[in-house]
């Protein structure tokens, strides 16, 4: 089954806030592809294809993390690859919640490491993921909201629980089903 870890958002202020930017980004003419307020999450790890015996050691390794609870802010509206060639919009994350989540990022790397698991092809950055853009028509007015929107404050968030999840790819979008909930 094709599995990740991720933490899920639960300030319903903080959907909002994403859903309000996420439906001026779905009037512009780049065709984007909108993700689902309530599936908006940060993958902390994608761990590819695994099977029921490794993922029950996956389970047991991550019920061993010491990260506590912590809260993260939600600043700024960024792209991937850049503001000039848009496939990703998203939201980042202050300098000290990226600090916190990449330590976590870290522990969660540690602690699988070993597994024989789909390794990461790039540094953890921490980001949610609020749209993706299939054609370039229309990105001028992207821009403009992004860079609008760089340095915006979307809201905060309280982090009390790190997911194992399944994701199941249909024709209408993914079917995210948690496997595991680990208390910080």
């Amino acid at each position: 089954m094709r599995t990740f870890i991720a933490l899920d958002l639960t300030s319903q202020e903080l959907r909002s806030n994403i859903s309000s930017v996420q439906k001026r980004i779905a009037k512009t003419g780049a065709s984007p592809k909108i993700i689902e307020p309530d599936k908006v999450h940060f993958t902390m790890r994608f761990l590819g294809e695994v099977d029921q015996a490794l993922l029950e050691e996956i389970r047991s390794r991550l019920g061993k993390l010491k990260t506590a609870v912590f809260s993260v802010s939600f600043v700024g509206l960024g792209a991937f690859p850049s503001a000039d060639r848009i496939s990703v919009i998203w939201i980042g994350v202050d300098e000290e919640s990226a600090k916190k989540m990449k330590s976590l990022a870290y522990e969660i790397g540690e602690s699988l490491n070993d597994l024989p698991l789909k390794r990461e092809g790039r540094p953890f950055a921490p980001h949610l993921t609020i749209a993706r853009v299939r054609s370039e028509s229309g990105t001028g007015d992207l821009r403009d909201i992004i860079e609008a929107e760089s340095s915006q404050h979307f809201g905060e968030e309280t982090f009390a629980q790190l997911k194992l999840k399944k994701s199941d790819l249909t024709r209408h979008g993914p079917i995210y089903t948690d496997l595991e909930v680990i208390d910080l």
